[in-house]
């Protein structure tokens, strides 16, 4: 693929999600690997130093949620994509929308 990649962070608390989402970006042609983090401060910490396109989000993880977190990033990086992710089966289908 040519042009411009799509830089990706991953935050998520679960090692095992971690990896998978790891192994999916990184073969993924146009994909780069931006940074990982495991909590939401960590998260938008990394947005604000690395400038992704794109964060897959884990609803749940330690301290700061990523629901909250994804609102943060949406206020302060409107460009910013955060698709959110849970493998919790209790979480209702849909929750919120978010702004775009």
């Amino acid at each position: 693929m040519t042009g411009p990649l799509v830089r990706v962070v991953v935050a998520d608390d679960s090692p095992v999600f971690m990896e998978a989402a790891l192994d999916v970006v990184t073969v993924t042609p146009g994909f780069e690997l931006a940074g990982t983090a495991s909590s939401g401060e960590e998260a938008i910490e990394l947005v604000r130093t690395v400038g992704p396109d794109l964060v897959l989000m884990d609803v749940r993880m330690p301290g700061l949620g990523g629901i909250e977190a994804s609102l943060r990033i949406r206020s302060a990086y409107p460009d910013v994509v955060v698709v959110m992710l849970t493998a919790d089966r209790t979480m209702p289908r849909s929750t919120r929308r978010f702004p775009r």
